[in-house]
């Protein structure tokens, strides 16, 4: 009850994670279970956010803002949670809003992959929004090498990475949705959706049946047809081409 939750200050896009409570639920119940292993950090409300009407609200969330909203959920929630919000073990940072953006910044990423990985999408913008901000505040450009060494990512990553931040949207919601977790198919699918967004919906579509074939090989077969200046996407005639159904059926006995 003493902090308060800003989407705007959390790096997930302002995001619960996962798009759902279970992600939380599931965390609440390993920290009831286990203890809470790792403090959140939190920060002395600047004047012009604290609220005369809450007076008990005193602190802003620097990192640890899943842990803070599960925290925050009850029996009403689901059934193995007490009635009561738990208490969260915190660290006062006085200093955390004297520091730059980017220090900031750069602090949560670390934070955010060594708790829950983010998805691609939200890394992606995640570095390129730190990109900006060094830009900003130290009037210099910051490269992919760079990057490479401060997160520990191949060069590969780094490059798709931030392409991921400016995915189509289809392709965003592939991502937030974990119907894909290559982050190569990912880059692939999102090709697809610049190229023909009413075959990527329908591709989208189908990857949310259960068991669905969601290899690479079946998403690069689909930016085949999407290249293909002669090919005229049919609602309703639409089906995955033949070359596609003998990667399923090999697939079928996984």
């Amino acid at each position: 009850t003493e902090i308060l939750y800003d989407s705007a200050e959390n790096i997930r896009n302002g995001q619960v994670v996962d798009d759902s409570v279970e992600g939380l639920i599931a965390l609440r119940l390993t920290m009831d279970g286990a203890e809470q292993l790792q403090p959140i950090r939190v920060f002395p409300l600047p004047p012009e956010k604290l609220d005369p009407a809450n007076p008990a609200m005193k602190y802003g969330i620097a990192y640890g803002h899943r842990r803070t909203l599960s925290c925050r959920l009850t029996s009403a929630d689901h059934p193995s949670i007490g009635p009561q919000p738990r208490k969260v073990a915190a660290v006062i940072d006085v200093d955390w809003l004297k520091r730059g953006r980017a220090y900031r910044l750069r602090c949560q990423i670390h934070e955010n992959t060594a708790k829950v990985d983010l998805n691609p999408v939200e890394l992606g913008q995640a570095l390129l929004e730190y990109q900006r901000e060094v830009s900003l505040e130290e009037k210099r450009h910051v490269s992919q090498k760079e990057l490479m060494q401060v997160y520990d990512l191949r060069e590969k990553t780094v490059y798709n990475l931030l392409k991921a931040a400016e995915f189509h949207p289809v392709a965003k919601s592939v991502c937030h949705s974990h119907l894909l977790s290559d982050l190569d198919t990912m880059v692939t699918f999102d090709s697809i959706c610049k190229l023909n967004e009413e075959l990527a919906t329908a591709i989208f579509e189908s990857l949310k049946v259960p068991g669905a074939p969601n290899n690479r090989s079946l998403i690069r077969q689909a930016r085949v047809l999407a290249e293909d200046e002669s090919y005229k996407f049919n609602p309703e005639s639409w089906v995955w081409p033949d070359s596609v159904a003998v990667t399923i059926e090999k697939q079928a006995p996984q």
